[in-house]
């Protein structure tokens, strides 16, 4: 198993909605800066990527969320290690935890290394891969999908153009972006009076500057205790993302 990095970091207030906690984007966004830091760490940071062409690109997430969660100014430890890879993928481990070692989240997530140029995934570097000091895994284990309901009559709707500032090293659209995108058509009360606990998201098609996105989502409904969401992201007639959501009440 590859070595654990942890890094710390403080929760800004720009990082947070109006409880006063990170949104999903951000949380999203702050593990991303865990496995940049560990590349860096590792001597393969955005730089050296970038001599090979390429830079990581993420294809899905699965992850829970703590009822509790950190506030604005917390000082949190962000973490991230290598679960399992093959010439083409690589699956990371992250999370999110207070100075006493309580989770605040636990997320996974896919990752493939995509030649910029040609737009397309390419096999990951050897230099890369030997950052990892593990062996390479015969069956990679599978994340939990989104599901996607076939009505989705009576979904809510948004069109949003992609700005220049959604843009990221990639080229394409930040993919924390795609939460404030699916969650931004949900009803304001409903997300100020509801949480986050548990998300599958799956990345399908890049979308890239000056183009424009339109954004579903379903009403919630309750199941098994928990209030449920799907979304889905389209750009000129394809699926870009979808995912699947996970509520309980803020206390």
């Amino acid at each position: 198993m590859a070595t654990e990095f942890e890094m710390h970091h403080h929760v800004k207030y720009y990082e947070c909605d109006t409880s006063g906690h990170p949104t999903l984007a951000m949380i999203v966004a702050m593990l991303i800066l865990a496995s940049e830091a560990d590349n860096k760490e590792n001597g393969v940071g955005l730089k050296r990527a970038g001599q090979y062409g390429g830079g990581w690109v993420i294809i899905n997430y699965e992850g829970t969320l703590a009822e509790k969660q950190p506030v604005k100014g917390e000082e949190v430890i962000l973490g991230t290690r290598v679960r399992a890879y093959n010439r083409f993928f690589v699956i990371r481990d992250f999370w999110v935890k207070d100075l006493a070692g309580n989770y605040y989240a636990k997320v996974s997530g896919t990752f493939v290394f995509m030649n910029l140029a040609k737009r397309k995934i390419m096999t990951i570097p050897q230099e890369m891969i030997d950052t990892f000091q593990m062996d390479e895994t015969k069956r990679l284990p599978r994340l939990e999908k989104p599901s996607l309901p076939e009505d989705q009559a009576g979904w809510a709707k948004r069109d949003y153009r992609v700005r220049y500032f959604d843009i990221d090293g990639n080229q394409h659209v930040n993919n924390a972006h795609y939460f404030e995108w699916m969650m931004d058509v949900l009803d304001g009360d409903f997300l100020r009076t509801h949480q986050v606990v548990k998300m599958q998201t799956e990345f399908a098609h890049e979308v890239r500057y000056g183009q424009t996105v339109t954004s579903t989502g379903s009403t919630p409904v309750e199941k098994e205790g928990l209030m449920v969401t799907h979304h889905q992201i389209t750009c000129q007639g394809q699926e870009s993302a979808r995912a699947t959501f996970y509520w309980q009440p803020r206390n």
